[in-house]
This record gives C-alpha cells, sequence and structure tokens, in this order.
C-alpha cells in the first residue's frame, strides 16, 4: 500500500441536519469522483488503518483496548470511500464544533 496523492482539502463545513449533504467532488488521474458519506476506517479491505494513520502521519490511540483514529484536526476521525477496486479516498470527517460537521480530503491510497 502506498498513497498516490496527498491533499489536505476541505471538501464540506456545514450541518448534517441539511437533507442531502453536498461534498465538494475529488480529483484524481483526470477523473472527477462523488464523495457520500465515508466510512470509518475501521472497516477498510484490503489495506491497514495502522500504516494510513502512520502514512499521513496521523494521531491513533488505544482506549481500553479499541484504536481511535484521529483526523488532521480535533474532533475528527479518519474515514475512507473506495474509489474503484485499485484506490481509496481518506478523508477526517467529524463534528468540528457544536452542530458543524467537517470533512478534509487526506489523500488517495493504493490497496
Amino acid at each position: 500500500m502506498k498513497i498516490l496523492l496527498r491533499e489536505g482539502k476541505k471538501i464540506y463545513d456545514g450541518e448534517l441536519s441539511e437533507k442531502d449533504i453536498s461534498f465538494s467532488p475529488i480529483s484524481f488521474k483526470n477523473t472527477e469522483y462523488i464523495i457520500s458519506e465515508p466510512s470509518t476506517i475501521e472497516k477498510i479491505s484490503n489495506a491497514s488503518p495502522d500504516e494510513i494513520a502512520n502514512i499521513l502521519n496521523l494521531k491513533v490511540v488505544d482506549f481500553d483496548g479499541i484504536k481511535i483514529y484521529h483526523g488532521s484536526k480535533k474532533g475528527l476521525k479518519l474515514c475512507y470511500q473506495d474509489l474503484n477496486d485499485n484506490f481509496s479516498a481518506i478523508f477526517s470527517f467529524g463534528e468540528y464544533q457544536p452542530n458543524r460537521f467537517i470533512c478534509i480530503f487526506e489523500g488517495i491510497i493504493e490497496k
């Protein structure tokens, strides 16, 4: 597994109570991808969440035997969305301030 693109770009900033959450699309290899709500990194297949956090230099905390993968800003968790069979987009996503959620596109990994 390796990182193919490192970005750090905010693609959502708002409330989650909105009917249609609209993440800004991301571009990779001349293709634009529409992002839905990302899944937590613990569920990623064909890749190691520990290795992803390490590659992106993000903090992993062990709390009562459960690993918590922190995003690049306080309150955010590391998440992903598969783009295809070979690539996954990595995000920091969560509640940044009360009722204010942000999503930061961190990069693309090759699985």
